[in-house]
């Protein structure tokens, strides 16, 4: 595996809620079968409204349903509800590795 990225990615760091922009919005959010089912079974306030977001796209992907092009589990101050909630180890695969991808 050959990995790529930015000189500058070494110094970047998330400023979180004090970002002027947000990386969680303008695409979709793949929910993966094992956060799908630790969110079904969890009493957390989070997951149960992040359940209440999801739907299966054509691809047959399961995805959170966009609010206003912007991540639903995005509060008043950019900051992710699942992670306030439950933890950065409850962030489904495609939100935990962001910005970074494969590509196969």
């Amino acid at each position: 595996m050959k990995n790529i990225y930015p000189m500058y990615a070494d110094k970047f760091f998330c400023i979180a809620g004090k970002c002027p922009d947000t990386c969680c919005a303008g695409w979709e959010i793949v929910v993966d079968e094992k956060f799908q089912n630790i969110y079904k079974s969890s009493s957390s306030t989070a997951a149960r409204y992040a359940v209440s977001r999801m739907y299966t796209d054509d691809d047959g992907d399961v995805c959170l349903k966009l609010k206003n092009g912007r991540c639903p589990m995005l509060d008043d101050e950019n900051l992710c509800r699942i992670y306030i909630d439950m933890g950065k180890n409850a962030l489904c695969d495609v939100c935990r590795i962001y910005p970074r991808f494969n590509k196969e």
